[in-house]
């Protein structure tokens, strides 16, 4: 039976309000974290209202050693 272990990682919105999601800081820390073994289970966006992201949280797992 594999055993999992699991990380959340959180990205800040930026600009006025928030709102602005850095597309290429958050495909960067995905692809280092891919290469340590973690793989992307989810990802959970709050809002802070009319549309706009306050958080995004991505879940990954990978096997337990």
């Amino acid at each position: 039976m594999t055993r999992w272990e699991y990380r959340t990682y959180k990205f800040e919105p930026t600009g006025w309000c928030g709102g602005k999601v850095d597309e290429h800081a958050i495909e960067r820390a995905l692809n280092d974290m891919g290469l340590q073994g973690w793989e992307v289970t989810g990802v959970i966006e709050t809002n802070s209202g009319y549309g706009q992201s306050k958080h995004v949280v991505i879940l990954l797992k990978r096997p337990l050693l």
